[in-house]
């Protein structure tokens, strides 16, 4: 129990990318040269490129991505902003391996990033609707991030409520601002959980809707 001020929010289990999950606003199949390397999770044939997307303040859904007590299912809306690059970058996203919901982003969408820039991936708007619907619920809602490397940050109101990061995770938290501390050379990438707590964070959150900004310096 977490406040009694959150009566009338629907707490969702785990948000995955399931069997009846579908993708709307993009139909364009993912592809990656040897050059780009591979997913970090998952088979890229059931992956797709939502670079456009980014690029043109675009949206999609994910259809189907939980279900609550009451057997009632939800899809989420996500709204990106404008997002520079250098013309070489490509946004991905598609199912992991363990059925999470994966980004994986590649080329000029990590850098530079100047007060001018809005280099990263820009998540404006991150919210759930009843399946088939288009009205925001207002949902309750924990987040664990990990692998938050060397000169990477992220700014979220998923931690509206609660943002805490362990002692010895390098992470450093400032109101909506979350960010790796390390220093140059020091624990430069982590690898997922397996390095926890360096570059894990918690995050738990209410609302009808989100924001979510990483990038990387």
């Amino acid at each position: 129990v977490v406040s009694d001020s959150l009566s009338g929010y629907t707490a969702l289990p785990q948000i995955t990318w399931g069997s009846n999950s579908s993708l709307i606003g993009s139909t364009k199949k993912a592809q990656l040269s040897p050059n780009q390397g591979h997913i970090a999770d998952g088979n890229i044939s059931n992956f797709y490129d939502i670079t456009d997307v980014v690029h043109n303040n675009g949206a999609i859904t994910i259809t189907n991505v939980s279900t609550d007590q009451y057997g009632q299912s939800y899809d989420m809306k996500l709204s990106f902003a404008n997002t520079d690059n250098d013309g070489t970058g490509k946004v991905l996203i598609g199912p992991a391996s363990d059925g999470s919901i994966e980004f994986d982003y590649y080329g000029g969408f990590e850098s530079p990033v100047t007060a001018n820039s809005s280099a990263g991936i820009n998540i404006t708007r991150l919210s759930f609707v009843k399946h088939g619907t288009n009205t925001n619920v207002p949902v309750f809602i924990n987040t664990i991030t990990s692998d938050l490397d060397y000169n990477e940050a992220y700014d979220t109101s998923l931690g509206n409520l609660l943002t805490w990061a362990p002692s010895g995770s390098y992470t450093s938290v400032s109101g909506n601002h979350v960010e790796n501390t390390a220093e140059n050379g020091q624990y430069p990438n982590y690898d997922g959980f397996n390095s926890s707590p360096k570059g894990t964070d918690v995050l738990v959150g209410a609302g009808s809707s989100f924001n979510y900004y990483f990038r990387s310096y």
